[in-house]
């Protein structure tokens, strides 16, 4: 019986993009392409890391990667989706590459101390 491996792509706009801190976790994965999102994002420093923010008016700059299941789980892991208290939560976008899963803020109410970047690309 044949093996089928199910494959994501996931939009990156931080640490998980090339030649970052977290982009270790992407090892072996696909680099498919840059993009633009739609402008209705906006970037937010959280001093070592970005953070999304929907509703906003911004496109952002991002890195679109074609991950299996393992590392979907390990990026899931890392942004703290699936957590009792998420930080992130995992919409799709539409980019010219297919539908990738990008990680905004889940409860930006939570942060009352955000700091809005003027930023497109982080």
């Amino acid at each position: 019986m044949a093996n089928i491996k199910k494959e994501f792509l996931i939009a990156c706009y931080g640490t998980l993009k090339r030649g970052r801190s977290n982009n270790h976790i992407l090892h072996g994965a696909e680099f498919i392409g840059e993009t633009k999102t739609e402008e209705k994002f906006d970037l937010y420093d959280f001093g070592h890391f970005p953070a999304l923010v929907e509703d906003g008016e911004k496109n952002i700059t991002v890195e679109i990667f074609k991950v299996d299941e393992i590392t979907l789980a390990m990026v899931d892991a890392l942004e703290g989706y699936n957590n009792i208290n998420p930080f992130y939560d995992r919409k799709t976008i539409e980019t010219e590459f297919g539908d990738a899963y990008l990680y905004i803020i889940k409860d930006p109410k939570k942060y009352n101390s955000l700091v809005k970047t003027n930023l497109t690309n982080w």
